[in-house]
């Protein structure tokens, strides 16, 4: 990865918005284009976006993360709700006395939770800064 696409990436993490981030990168642009010459003369891309300091906001990636999470946990306590109700309403056991009805249920929200980092990951460090013109 280049230094943008890293600093980009860490910047992001920090919270700072695509406009923050559209110009700090016009200003390392200004200074040079080796990436070399950029690390000597901001530091390390985590270096140098660890000076903005943070912000509360958070990322696309960060909600496409926690969305997945919150779809994964739904699974599994709907899935447990069924059983429950089918238990309590109608009498009807679960197979192999499982708990939460298949023993899939818990495979699938980990698969769904798993997918959901690895797209938000994904999302913060590939996708290009968005608001950036004339670069």
């Amino acid at each position: 990865m280049s230094y943008e696409q890293d600093l980009t990436f860490e910047l992001r993490l920090r919270g700072r918005d695509e406009t923050e981030i559209a110009e700090i990168l016009r200003e390392v642009q200004a200074h040079g284009t080796d990436d070399a010459d950029l690390e000597r003369e901001f530091g390390a891309p985590a270096e140098y976006a660890a000076s903005f300091g943070r912000s509360r906001r958070r990322t696309l990636g960060g909600r496409i993360t926690a969305t997945a999470v919150i779809v994964a946990i739904a699974w599994v306590v709907g899935s447990f709700g069924v059983v429950l109700v089918r238990r309590l309403a109608f009498g009807i056991e679960p197979v192999s006395g499982a708990l939460l009805g298949s023993p899939w249920t818990l495979a699938i929200a980990v698969v769904i939770a798993a997918a959901g980092v690895l797209a938000g990951f994904l999302v913060d460090r590939l996708s290009p800064v968005r608001g950036r013109t004339g670069v």
